[in-house]
């Protein structure tokens, strides 16, 4: 299974041309350390930037921890709650201390999985919308005449 998770540069390394292959993880952020200090010129500009980040990663962090969590809450009620903050910290763990190829298909993956009740919902509610919509434009000539 981590097999599957891994990038395919490090599985098949057939190809030794290392300007063919895309840089690595770390080749690619050390570029855009060089680049922002370039483009920044002083030392406290890029300390600004990466106190920024850090915020926004962390709130962002918060931000769908909190999310999850209601979602649990009102699809299995509140026991579901502390089994669920206990695998978000977990997943969160072990996305800190992957690299960064693992990390990003962890969430790919879970992007994907939030999909699947996206589209049952959306099916499940196309004949209303359908009719909602039909009633709307029945009661606003000037919307359809635009469209």
């Amino acid at each position: 299974m981590i097999a599957a998770l891994e990038p395919e540069s490090s599985r098949s390394q057939s190809n030794t041309n290392p300007t063919a292959q895309s840089l690595n993880s770390r080749e690619y952020f050390l570029g855009i350390k060089q680049s922002s200090q370039k483009n920044l010129g002083t030392k406290p500009g890029t300390l600004q930037v990466a106190i920024s980040l850090v915020f926004f990663a962390f709130s962002t962090v918060l931000g769908w921890a909190y999310y999850g969590e209601r979602c649990i809450e009102r699809l299995a009620g509140l026991k579901a709650v502390a089994v669920y903050r206990i695998v978000f910290a977990v997943v969160l763990f072990v996305g800190c201390i992957s690299s960064i190829e693992v990390a990003w298909v962890l969430a790919d993956i879970s992007n994907a999985l939030m999909a699947i009740p996206n589209l049952i919902g959306l099916v499940l509610a196309s004949g209303l919308i359908a009719r909602e919509t039909r009633d709307y434009l029945r009661r606003d000539p000037k919307l359809r005449a635009a469209g």
